[in-house]
């Protein structure tokens, strides 16, 4: 659906009933991606600012079901180094996908973690990030 669109197959003006669907399914996909990488985002950030909160809020999103060394299973989400891990693969796919999106648009982002401390007076030092 998404290369019939950026070939601009359903945006013409006139479409039959498969390319109207086709389309209206295109932005409701968008709309979804949209809306999960929102709430990524969101769940990142209060995991990042208060991890108590995090608990709080996602825990019954997701169960972590294993055996321990006693034998009992479904160890919960209050086991910090799961947490831990967790968070680490979900800040793992976001940074593989902003790589991802700033190989194919050439535009380089930054936050405010990123910035340096002491910028350079001298141009020639500058690095990509001018």
């Amino acid at each position: 659906m998404r290369l019939a669109y950026e070939r601009g197959l359903l945006t013409q003006k006139s479409l039959n009933p498969f390319q109207q669907w086709a389309l209206m399914y295109h932005y409701s996909m968008v709309r979804r991606q949209e809306m999960d990488d929102l709430d990524a985002e969101l769940e990142r950030q209060c995991f990042n600012l208060a991890p108590e909160r995090w608990v709080q809020v996602y825990k019954d999103r997701i169960e972590y079901e294993y055996e321990d060394e006693s034998g009992e299973t479904n160890i919960g989400i209050d086991d910090l180094d799961e947490l831990d891990r967790f968070m680490a693969q979900q800040e793992q796919s976001y940074k593989e996908e902003q790589f991802l999106q700033q190989t194919l648009t050439g535009k380089h982002t930054m936050n405010g973690s990123q910035v340096p401390s002491e910028w350079p007076t001298d141009p020639g030092q500058w690095s990509a990030w001018q």
